[in-house]
């Protein structure tokens, strides 16, 4: 395991480190700055979730994580619905974020509404969700359209309209 963190390792040592079956070693030889570019592309199938969540990140690529929206459920190493993994991703695909936006859990669509690259008619779906989280999470969007955080402004829950009013405020649309 310390092998895998010396700066020093031998990336052909790297490689062999990074498709270990024990998920922190692995991981650690991913993360080495002197880890190949193909041993993280070959992580990207591993195992451990965490593992291949940790190549597509440092590959930033998040297609190879697809498979695990359906496959992933009592995999080692995850924590949570395997959904959570990717939509964090910055370059998570609309298509992706279009499904997550309907998902039964608050917390992924909560993840969905705060996604700096999430579409606009995604943003108005979730800006009229029943749980007032996702909507609020929506108002904290710094990409948030400026139609909808005036929309979010009148919101029956206090902290929405809040939060919203001050996002409004921030960009100079209302005094406050």
């Amino acid at each position: 395991m310390r092998m895998a963190a010396r700066p020093d390792c031998p990336p052909g040592i790297l490689a062999d480190l990074a498709a270990d079956r024990v998920a922190v070693v692995a991981d650690l030889a991913l993360v080495n700055p002197s880890c190949p570019r193909l041993a993280r592309v070959k992580a990207t199938a591993h195992s451990d979730l965490v593992v291949a969540a940790t190549a597509c990140w440092l590959l930033a690529d998040p297609m190879p994580l697809l498979p695990w929206l359906s496959e992933a459920e009592g995999r080692p190493g995850l924590h949570g619905p395997p959904e959570i993994y990717y939509v964090d991703h910055p370059k998570c695909p609309a298509y992706i974020l279009a499904e997550l936006c309907r998902h039964p859990e608050a917390y992924v669509r909560n993840r969905v509404a705060r996604h700096r690259a999430c579409p606009p008619d995604i943003m108005r779906r979730l800006a009229r969700d029943p749980d007032w989280t996702v909507r609020m999470s929506l108002a904290t969007n710094p990409s948030c359209l400026t139609e909808l955080l005036g929309v979010l402004a009148g919101d029956q829950e206090d902290a929405v309209s809040l939060v919203a009013r001050r996002a409004l405020h921030q960009h100079d649309i209302i005094s406050p």
